[in-house]
């Protein structure tokens, strides 16, 4: 990640905090990958934050990163980072349950690591995905959601997650 991207999540975070219905989660989740013909599972953790534009649309921007690594043969593989920013429909705003779909961009880091020889890749593309969330005691909420997150000629990678944070 560089400094412009940072700069640019901490801009979007802090033009919105005031909005009344901003959001923070922490997801956690197992993110699947074809990389370069091997095929990886990472357990993951995301942490999530958006604020509605309108009644059925939010921006969201995730930050998060690989818990484990994949070790197939001698090497260990792993996600180092990936980062996100997405523009959400939400099908019911008003409803306790509610529905949503994403579309965006991703940027992930993968690393590979054989001994000492450490070596990494870094593959963005656009993303997609649906979700649904449920809003508990006002300002709590828990989602489940699936979404693409890559699909380059290097990587194909998808993520199902579940998540619980808050409102505010």
């Amino acid at each position: 990640m560089t400094i412009k991207h940072l700069l640019l999540y901490c801009a979007l975070i802090g033009s919105n905090c005031l909005y009344a219905e901003s959001y923070l989660t922490m997801n956690l989740g197992m993110t699947g990958t074809d990389l370069n013909a091997k095929d990886l599972d990472n357990d993951t953790f995301t942490f999530r934050y958006g604020s509605p534009i309108t009644d059925n649309f939010a921006w969201e921007v995730r930050f998060g990163g690989g818990l484990d690594e994949d070790k197939q043969d001698t090497t260990r593989y792993d996600i180092d980072y990936t980062s996100s920013a997405f523009i959400n429909y939400i099908a019911s705003p008003d409803s306790e349950l509610t529905a949503y779909t994403l579309l965006g961009f991703t940027r992930t880091k993968f690393a590979a690591q054989t001994g000492t020889l450490r070596s990494s890749i870094t593959e963005e593309g656009y993303s997609y995905g649906v979700g649904v969330q449920y809003t508990f005691a006002g300002t709590g909420l828990v989602n489940l959601e699936y979404a693409k997150l890559l699909s380059t000629d290097y990587a194909d990678s998808d993520a199902i997650t579940l998540g619980i944070g808050f409102k505010f």
